[in-house]
């Protein structure tokens, strides 16, 4: 567990079981498409996945999902609360997780998301993402492009 800076007293730690449900409920009111309890612990038990958590106090503030079954790891799902955004909560989750894919000799870090999602692209960006293709008409309701993006030789950034 490690104070990762971004807001005062937010701790970065990996979720357990305890966290599903606020995992759950976090992601319901983020994205039109969330993951329900099942899938979050079969992350949270899997082999290759992980789930990192934010953590104010014992509020969870936000989540990211990733999985690293080879050199190619893979961003899932990253949500922080409203209330808890623009405070470089984000970027401390990615961050860590850069650290541990690269830990486990991770080479390269994908994601995808929306063409619309601005703000959500510009932070990828200035970590050091950059767009490889699009998937066009990927993503419904409305329908866009999901933009895909890759972090390469990340052994280096850490």
């Amino acid at each position: 567990m490690a104070d990762q800076g971004a807001a005062p007293n937010i701790i970065i730690r990996e979720a357990d079981e305890e966290q599903s449900l606020d995992i759950v409920a976090l992601g319901e009111k983020i994205f039109k498409n969330s993951w329900n309890e099942q899938m979050v612990n079969t992350s949270i038990y899997g082999s290759y996945d992980e789930v990192l958590v934010a953590m104010a106090g014992d509020e969870l503030v936000g989540y990211l999902i990733y999985t690293a079954p080879c050199e190619d790891c893979e961003l899932l799902r990253i949500a922080v609360k409203d209330s808890y955004r623009r405070l470089g909560i984000g970027r401390s989750l990615i961050d860590e997780m850069v650290t541990r894919c690269a830990d486990k000799d991770g080479e390269n870090i994908f994601l995808e998301v929306r063409e619309s999602n601005e703000t959500a692209i510009s932070l990828y960006e200035k970590i050091g993402f950059a767009e490889i293709s699009r998937r066009k008409e990927y993503y419904r309701d409305p329908k866009e492009d999901a933009v895909i993006m890759k972090l390469e030789n990340i052994a280096c950034i850490k």
